[in-house]
């Protein structure tokens, strides 16, 4: 058993060797110069299939030998048989030599020959390979290690394809080919030396029995996880096997040559370089299935984008290095989530992981044989077939375009049955990248995990919150788990600017119940600004802590929540508490809730308080209950520029709407004219002296409103403090102006 340590220490070796293995595939039997390697030698289209064939089909070796390789050693098989596969692929120069001494077919039969011992022991290799690879990679981090291990991989074989359009440039025909064969061999030897640094793949004891292939087999597909995912990835194989013919239908119509081919295969690692760790990343975070499924979506556009390429057109160079880009993405997208998903979901679910992993590969890679073989046959078959018409071109690609497509889409539609790993559904996962900002949230991310200090760190998290994006909930989580108070308090500040998310509503509730003093209280103030149901037993379990600061945030956060079930509850706390301050909450709350029967003790706690931003909510929780908001926090703005101002204006505008409706409309137009001139005139003491008079002649047509107590209430302070207490003159005039619009509806309704 690999220690995580060893395994981390491993992974740079594991990315040599995928590098220098990549480089080595490319330029050989793996890559797109061996069909047109092929088709140099006068191959036909049918034997270039058989050819191809045999790569997958030697994998059905692996399901006999599974059990001698894990006593072998998983790692002596693999680095014994790559070595030999080597020494196999230098033969392959030969068959120019055969072709022109022997003929075509001797040709032919020379390459097939090693082809097939080179299958025979890649396959015997590979067998020992992949339970070795699950070995050396937790599940925790397999999705962004199998990501960078993609993007060396990819950057690798960017360079190698780089390499053979250099080649294929200087030494066309045979002769590049051939070079390019050497080269990579020598590559792969390189490749073989960094994979003996590699721990793990030691032989394990296995179990002696009777020989039970079929029972073994019957047991493993009987998984229901398995059998959904065989067959999906059966219509996927048989969609995306002709592939393989890609070179040549870029070459005989579209007419490209062999470099400008490689140069598109350039391009299609780009698009996997480009996007490996984002589906990696996406993968360990938001689950395999949404990761692989939205990539096979985007895959089902290949084809089409393929078949719509000008024929003959050398100034499609461009249009085909995007379609390219884009396969290269979507591929790399099906390949991170679809991998992940099989070794973390479907793989451990199986009675024997090796097995499976042999039988999995054995179906799929003959499955891919036959495909090889069949798509070569068709495409010699229906060559005669040609129709064209304007930018529409029917012909033998064009059938292998419309399977791949109806393939892709048969299983896109299987695979939505398959076990979903995460909470998160195909659609939810494309729609992340729909909200917010994703480009803000990307950068904000990367550079959160690599910043050094504080103020860094509270930077980046105040951007992940304004990103508004799902996508930065993980790190917004660590940062509100980070040592410094500084950082903790800016994540809260920021999940309170995010859309709602059940990670953040549960990261905001432990900061409630923590009681860190100034973290609860701002957690509690963000439950309440997301307004997400969620919240409400925290908030409600919170109400009868011991902090009493904490009890007055969380009636005004449930307030916000419109929680009615606990006003009773709020209502007692607001009748039992002794600190004014912290009453103001609950008032706050009460005001939301529109609870007239307790208007009298509000305008008693209004006496009471002396801090003026207090007597503002207090004054604007009177107001929401006459229905006076939006009114009252008009005023309120416009006041604390010039007050005098502020009144005189709002007084005018009352007097503008006294109509023939209200009852006494005359007598009300000159006191309030009058009241208008005090303040006009920044006679503040008499100003609030005639506006107490106003509330003295409205107050007997609205007694039995609520905007009647408050017009009471002020005229009675007003008289007593003058024009000291500018949120009673502000409260007067708010309350005034509802009374007046009461007095003109109900003479109107009589």
């Amino acid at each position: 058993m690999i220690s995580t340590v060893q395994q981390k220490k491993s992974f740079q070796w594991l990315y040599q060797f995928s590098g220098w293995t990549n480089m080595f595939a490319i330029l050989t039997l793996l890559g797109p110069l061996f069909p047109l390697f092929c088709d140099s030698l006068h191959m036909s289209k049918t034997r270039i299939g058989f050819v191809l064939s045999l790569l997958p089909l030697s994998y059905l070796l692996s399901m006999f030998i599974s059990r001698w390789v894990m006593r072998y050693g998983p790692k002596k098989t693999t680095i014994d048989f790559y070595f030999i596969r080597y020494g196999f692929v230098l033969l392959l120069p030969l068959a120019g030599w055969i072709m022109v001494r022997l003929g075509d077919h001797a040709a032919f039969l020379w390459v097939a020959m090693v082809v097939f011992f080179f299958s025979i022991s890649r396959a015997i290799a590979e067998t020992g390979w992949w339970p070795w690879f699950l070995e050396l990679i937790s599940p925790k981090v397999r999705g962004k290690v199998e990501a960078v291990n993609s993007m060396v991989a990819t950057f690798a074989a960017m360079l190698a394809s780089l390499a053979a359009v250099f080649i294929m440039k200087n030494w066309p025909g045979l002769l590049g080919f051939n070079v390019a064969i050497v080269i990579g061999v020598a590559f792969g030897f390189i490749g073989l030396a960094t994979a003996g640094r590699l721990p793990g793949g030691q032989p394990q004891a296995v179990e002696k029995r009777n020989w039970s292939l079929l029972a073994d087999t019957f047991e493993t597909l009987r998984n229901p996880r398995y059998g959904i995912w065989l067959k999906g990835s059966v219509f996927f194989i048989i969609g995306t096997s002709c592939f393989g013919f890609l070179p040549l239908y870029l070459s005989e119509r579209i007419g490209f040559t062999a470099d400008k081919i490689m140069l598109f295969s350039g391009c299609f690692q780009i698009g996997v370089l480009a996007s490996a760790f984002f589906w990696g990343w996406s993968a360990d975070r938001f689950g395999s299935k949404p990761v692989f499924m939205s990539a096979l979506a985007g895959l089902s556009f290949v084809p089409v984008l393929l078949f719509l390429l000008p024929r003959m057109d050398q100034q499609s160079v461009a249009g085909t290095c995007l379609i390219y880009a884009f396969f290269g993405i979507v591929l790399q997208g099906w390949g991170a989530g679809a991998n992940r998903y099989f070794f973390v979901t479907v793989l451990p679910a199986a009675h024997s992981p090796a097995f499976c992993t042999a039988l999995n590969a054995s179906l799929q890679n003959a499955l891919v044989a036959c495909c090889s073989f069949f798509y070569g046959w068709l495409l010699d078959f229906m060559s005669p077939v040609k129709f064209d018409w304007r930018f529409i071109h029917f012909d033998n690609f064009a059938i292998l375009f419309a399977l791949m497509l109806l393939c892709l889409l048969v299983a896109f539609f299987i695979f939505r049955k398959a076990h979903n790993d995460s909470g998160v559904r195909t659609g939810e996962f494309v729609s992340l990248f729909l909200q917010g900002n994703p480009f803000l949230a990307f950068s904000s991310m990367v550079r959160f995990h690599l910043s050094e200090d504080e103020t860094r760190r509270m930077e980046l998290t105040r951007k992940m919150g304004d990103a508004k994006s799902h996508l930065t909930v993980e790190e917004l989580m660590r940062a509100a788990d980070d040592p410094s108070f500084n950082v903790r308090y800016e994540a809260i500040v920021s999940m309170a600017r995010m859309p709602p998310d059940e990670k953040l509503i549960r990261a905001l509730s432990a900061a409630v119940r923590s009681r860190e003093p100034g973290l609860s209280e701002a957690a509690v103030w963000a439950l309440g600004r997301i307004r997400d149901p969620r919240a409400l037993p925290v908030l409600r379990e919170m109400l009868t802590c011991e902090f009493a600061l904490i009890r007055s945030q969380c009636a005004r956060a449930l307030a916000k929540l419109n929680d009615q079930e606990i006003v009773p509850v709020i209502e007692e706390a607001f009748a039992r508490e002794k600190n004014d301050n912290i009453s103001a909450g609950y008032a706050a709350a009460l005001g939301r809730f529109r609870r007239s029967d307790l208007l009298p003790r509000i305008l008693e706690l209004l006496r009471r308080l002396s801090d003026e931003h207090l007597r503002g909510e207090a004054a604007l929780s009177v107001a929401r209950i006459i229905g006076g908001e939006h009114h009252f926090v008009g005023l309120w703005h416009a006041s604390r520029s010039d007050f005098e101002t502020a009144c005189a204006e709002e007084l005018i505008k009352i007097r503008q709407k006294i109509s023939g409706r209200v009852p006494d409309a005359d007598k009300y137009r000159q006191a309030v004219a009058a009241a208008a001139r005090c303040f006009e005139q920044r006679n503040l003491p008499e100003g609030a002296a005639a506006v107490a008079g106003l509330l003295r002649l409205a107050r007997p047509q609205s007694a039995a409103i609520p905007a009647g107590v408050v017009l009471a209430e002020c005229e009675e302070m007003l008289a007593k403090h003058g024009g000291t207490r500018g949120d009673y003159i502000l409260l007067a005039l708010c309350a005034f102006h509802a009374a007046l619009a009461h007095a003109a509806k109900n003479k109107l309704s009589s």
